[in-house]
């Protein structure tokens, strides 16, 4: 009778187990939800790579150094197969970088026009836009209450606003221009307006709220020159960034 009972026991355990088991990789109480996620985005552009036809002359070009920003996006997770989803979203984002010194040299002119060499203290680019991201992702439940889920997709990226702000010794007031125009009068060079991205990251879900990690890279090139110039160089730039999430998801 003993025997019996522990077998029983053993048995109770291991239906347990195997249930719990099963949950991590196929939980039949998954259902869609809507989220939304605050993050702290850090540029990292990637170098500007200019190049005359044929490829006999190419040079690499720091021009832009990593910088802070800041972004908010709302999610709607649908589940598909076992913990298989997609996640697609949309969001505001307002990122910066800095343009280092080496690239100030193309203000030079400028300054001269205005009547007066000085020394640009400060030189940033400021950048407002839209993304919307479609994530595909597994996620694990190791408990009702807390999961592990791995992600990537596309991300588009439009831009509302790009502006390179610059101050100068000599004078009070800030400058800014738009990088969305052209330069001058001489030059229709201009940064694309719509990017495509790749994005890829982990996220760890804690009850309701979530705290992820992304890196996003540029597939498209963010440079744009003019028709006339094209056959006399061309400019490859790709903007990057790496996400730190915090989130809620209401289900």
């Amino acid at each position: 009778m003993e025997a019996k009972r522990i077998l029983a026991g053993i048995l109770c355990v291991a239906g347990v187990w195997g249930a719990q088991a099963q949950r991590v990789v196929n939980n039949p109480d998954n259902k869609a939800y809507w989220g939304i996620r605050a993050s702290f985005d850090l540029t990292v552009p990637g170098d500007a790579k200019v190049s005359v036809p044929g490829g006999n002359i190419s040079v690499k070009d720091d021009t832009f150094d990593p910088n802070a920003g800041c972004s908010v996006e709302g999610i709607f997770n649908i589940p598909i197969v076992a913990n298989f989803y997609i996640e697609p979203g949309m969001g505001l984002y307002y990122n910066t970088m800095v343009i280092n010194n080496g690239s100030m040299q193309n203000l030079i002119s400028y300054l001269e026009h205005l009547g007066g060499g000085g020394q640009i203290t400060t030189h940033s680019v400021r950048k407002t836009g839209m993304r919307i991201p479609a994530m595909a992702g597994y996620h694990f439940d190791f408990t009702p209450n807390v999961r592990l889920a791995v992600f990537t997709g596309p991300v588009l990226d439009i831009g509302f606003s790009m502006d390179e702000y610059y101050k100068v010794s000599t004078y009070e007031k800030s400058f800014s221009a738009s990088m969305y125009k052209a330069r001058d009068r001489y030059s229709e060079d201009r940064m694309q307006r719509t990017n495509l991205d790749w994005r890829i990251g982990v996220g760890v879900d804690i009850h309701r709220f979530v705290i992820s990690f992304n890196w996003t890279a540029g597939l498209t090139n963010s440079y744009l020159v003019a028709e006339k110039n094209r056959k006399d160089y061309k400019i490859d730039f790709r903007q990057n960034y790496l996400q730190f999430s915090l989130g809620y998801n209401f289900r």
